[in-house]
């Protein structure tokens, strides 16, 4: 072998050997990097944590999800969000693993806001926990991520959340109104089967609440609406059933008028003349001394089936 050869062969052993070393030193380096900024974090020193990170990074050293985390975490103590957020991001692309520890962090700092009254801040940290930890589980606060959700229109997320709080709470003060809101979230899914039963539960089990109207109203329109449906379907029974139960019950003028009306409609396909009549005389009969478009169709179709009789 040639003495550059052997000059050769040797710098390459010697380079390994450099590379090796540098490696033990990085990882070592690495490893006591994360203990100390951890250690930072658990003594409450934020700054000094994020420091620590920024530091060894700066230097070269390598970019691991655990320092990540740590220093997403000091940022959320500090309440610089922003921060926070793009650091728990930058961890989570690099290990998705780390989602369930993000979650619990964004959770713990949403429920403390809303236990200070920091309701705009508790959005944000909830919206986030739930990007982590889709159904992560906030106890007593569900209903307040499950509302948040309904405003975003994850209607199958919110009713969920929804559902759960009903089930853990469902004598609390506010089971009504988060009744409400669950169907809402059954409509939003198109599930009126769904809605149209949590409305009734709301009349039954809450009858003084402030939110018996809106289940009211909301429960009548469900009910129209499948009337029409069924109407239109040629299921005229079914449609009969139903626009008799809005008219026995329900308080609402318009409701009452257009519920008649569409009853009517209904026992003219039966060929029922007469009970027809009988509706179309109630749909007059509601707005004496004023006038409506659908009671001006009702006197229209009292005089055209009258003048058929004869």
């Amino acid at each position: 072998m040639t003495f550059d050869k052997r000059r050769q062969n040797s710098g390459y052993r010697v380079l390994l050997t450099v590379l090796f070393l540098s490696f033990l030193v990085l990882s070592c380096s690495r490893e006591s990097v994360v203990e100390r900024a951890r250690e930072k974090l658990e003594q409450g020193k934020y700054s000094d944590a994020i420091f620590v990170v920024k530091h060894y990074l700066r230097k070269g050293g390598e970019k691991v999800p655990e320092l990540l985390y740590i220093e997403g975490v000091a940022y959320l103590k500090m309440g610089q969000e922003t921060h926070a957020f793009d650091a728990f991001a930058e961890c989570y692309s690099m290990d998705s693993t780390w989602a369930a520890k993000i979650a619990e962090d964004l959770k713990s700092e949403a429920i403390s806001s809303l236990e200070a009254g920091l309701t705009t801040k508790a959005k944000r940290m909830i919206a986030q926990a739930i990007t982590y930890s889709p159904g992560i589980d906030f106890g007593r606060y569900d209903a307040f991520a499950g509302e948040l959700l309904l405003d975003r229109n994850n209607f199958s997320l919110a009713a969920r959340y929804l559902e759960r709080y009903l089930t853990s709470f469902s004598d609390s003060a506010g089971s009504a109104k988060v009744s409400i809101d669950l169907g809402s979230a059954y409509e939003g899914l198109h599930d009126t089967t769904a809605a149209i039963r949590v409305y009734r539960e709301v009349l039954d089990k809450y009858p003084k609440s402030t939110y018996k109207s809106m289940a009211r109203w909301k429960l009548e329109n469900l009910l129209y609406t499948g009337a029409e449906n069924c109407f239109k379907g040629a299921e005229f029974e079914k449609a009969a059933k139903i626009l008799m139960e809005i008219v026995h019950s329900t308080a609402n003028p318009l409701m009452k008028e257009k519920a008649y009306y569409l009853l009517g409609a209904d026992y003219e396909r039966m060929g029922r003349t007469d009970d027809a009549l009988k509706c179309y005389r109630e749909v007059v009969g509601l707005n004496l001394g004023s006038s409506s478009r659908l009671m001006d169709k009702a006197k229209e179709r009292i005089e055209k089936l009258e003048t058929s009789n004869f």
